[in-house]
């Protein structure tokens, strides 16, 4: 038996969806959103290892740095702050708040960067849920068409 092109409509359409919710959750995982301006550092990162994230297809690294802050030793691990072309430089940090029920301190890169406007985030958000909505509907479509051409099949003779 043969498929008929209907399925393979709405697997295409499926796949569709899956790649728009993909693409979602990298936006809002794997992009550096935002800018940040320069701070003073309180310590400074040496050991810095990074490591691919598979999710993201390699695109974006977890790195982590180990420091020293008033005597004791830290380790903070940053996604978008630090990437692998710091492996053997020295890393400006910064303390910035300490936990509420730990006390343990908060730490973020000193230095400053630039990304994109945060504003965009939103806007690509609604227009990939859109674009699954649609398509979404679009697979109900399909189905019904389907529904309809076999009851036109079983009533005639």
């Amino acid at each position: 038996m043969t498929p008929r092109p209907w399925h393979r409509k709405r697997r295409v359409l499926g796949l569709l969806i899956l790649l728009c919710v993909y693409v979602m959750l990298f936006l809002y995982d794997g992009v550096r959103w935002g800018d940040k301006p320069e701070n003073t550092a309180d310590a400074v990162g040496r050991n810095v290892r990074c490591e691919a994230s598979g999710f993201h297809l390699g695109l974006v690294h977890d790195c982590s740095v180990t420091f020293e802050w008033e005597g004791k030793t830290y380790t903070s691990s940053f996604r978008h702050e630090i990437t692998p072309a710091d492996i053997g430089r020295e890393v400006p940090i910064k303390m910035t708040s300490k936990a509420p029920r730990t006390g343990y301190p908060r730490f973020i890169v000193a230095r400053a960067y630039d990304g994109p406007p945060e504003l965009l985030l939103p806007i690509s958000w609604f227009l990939l849920f859109v674009t699954a909505i649609v398509l979404m509907f679009r697979i109900f479509a399909v189905t019904n068409s389907l529904n309809r051409e076999r009851q036109q099949g079983q009533t005639a003779p």
